[in-house]
């Protein structure tokens, strides 16, 4: 027995060791597969080039000296082609070798980053810190070749397509109606994408999720509950991103959209003063008890109407537990208020539910249907909503919501 617990402890002992070694070679690991401050320097140098002009002076004489050798449309080694944009946009026998607008995701960067092996170039010493860097600043501006992308760009009518962007896909996806978590306010926004992932692929409309949408190519369609747009504004976008989608100035929104000011002289009642009215006095003085109850006396009165006797106790008790907190009282709670006969005793039930947890639950959730309405349909549209204790924050000590100590006018 002792032998069988010593070694039992050897076992221990050992795999805790090993586990140790592990996690420190892994950590190590991860430190080294960290850029270095100076790697971070090089590629914000990188990132202030154009990816036409990074392709004319660095990207594409590093092709020609150290991969199209092996690379090119008669060898293509491993099944991939860097002669032409669109030959490296099919990848080879690995896959794609390049996703356009993100380098991290681009097995061509992981290889000549040596961050995949084989490293690139085959047999060779890898590339100085300055052109990988370089390599990745082109592949995030879309890979384009040979200014590809700056001579669609000034061929763009960016009034006209600036017009289409605003009016057929900014009224739903900026401002503070970001449906699906899309805004396209500006270019660094629509590169984040949406709940769904990336939207555009810049240089790349072909694998772009918005073109397949204004297509109708994959469900929901776009502009949503709208008809599909005409082809020649379809191949206008398709232009725009194969141009790596460029923004000179953020969307607005259409000025038919915007919600009417005071100072335009909106008569909306949301921008009306509140007016105090004046408390009708009517007939039936003995039924009233408060305002409200004056200005439902005075239009029962104009209907010809009559208000019905007060309900019993147990009804009255029922009707407010249902209405706060949506569930009936159990026996003890109505046992307790029909015991109790001071003349606060309808108040005291209705102080308690309103501090009560499952009150703040139960309006909560109204509140954040009303939310999901106004943000859209979609699926995964909560990315901005947070957690709903942030929002609505029911605590230990009840509900949290803002509120008016209103008292329930149930009779």
């Amino acid at each position: 027995m002792k032998h069988s617990i010593g070694a039992r402890y050897k076992i221990t002992a050992f795999c805790s060791m090993a586990m140790i070694a592990l996690l420190v070679v892994v950590g190590i690991g991860q430190l080294n597969s960290q850029p270095t401050k100076q790697d971070r320097k090089l590629q914000g140098q990188a990132a202030l080039q154009s990816g036409g002009q990074l392709f004319a002076e660095a990207i594409g004489p590093l092709f020609q000296e150290h991969c199209q050798m092996c690379h090119n449309s008669e060898s293509r080694n491993a099944g991939l082609d860097l002669s032409t944009r669109e030959a490296l946009l099919r990848g080879g026998k690995s896959g794609p070798a390049i996703v356009p607008g993100n380098a991290k995701e681009s097995l061509l960067y992981k290889l000549v980053a040596h961050e995949q092996e084989p490293g690139m170039p085959s047999k060779a010493p890898k590339l100085p810190g300055e052109i990988v860097a370089r390599v990745a600043a082109w592949i995030d501006a879309g890979a384009p070749f040979d200014n590809v992308a700056a001579d669609t760009e000034t061929k763009l009518n960016k009034e006209h397509l600036r017009s289409i962007l605003e009016t057929q896909c900014f009224t739903c996806h900026g401002g503070k109606l970001e449906q699906a978590g899309l805004s396209m306010e500006t270019r660094e926004t629509l590169l984040k994408g949406s709940d769904n992932g990336l939207v555009v692929v810049p240089g790349n409309a072909q694998a772009s999720l918005v073109v397949k949408k204004i297509k109708h190519e994959h469900e929901p369609g776009m502009p949503y509950g709208s008809a599909k747009l005409s082809e020649e504004v379809i191949a206008e976008i398709v232009a725009w991103i194969n141009a790596v989608a460029p923004y000179d100035q953020p969307l607005k929104m259409p000025e038919s959209k915007q919600v009417a000011s005071p100072s335009q002289g909106s008569k909306h009642w949301a921008f009306s003063v509140p007016q105090r009215p004046p408390v009708p006095t009517g007939e039936n003085r003995a039924w009233v008890r408060n305002p409200i109850d004056a200005f439902l006396s005075a239009e029962h009165q104009k209907r010809d109407l009559q208000p019905l006797p007060p309900t019993d106790e147990r009804v009255l008790l029922r009707r407010v537990y249902l209405d706060l907190v949506g569930l009936p009282p159990n026996l003890e709670e109505t046992k307790d208020f029909l015991s109790d006969r001071s003349p606060e005793a309808y108040e005291k039930v209705v102080d308690q539910l309103l501090s009560s947890p499952r009150y703040g639950e139960r309006w909560g959730r109204h509140w954040m249907d009303v939310w999901a309405i106004a943000i859209g349909m979609e699926p995964g549209s909560l990315r901005n909503i947070g957690t709903a204790k942030d929002i609505f924050g029911t605590g230990e000590t009840g509900s949290s919501i803002p509120l008016t100590k209103t008292k329930a006018m149930t009779r």
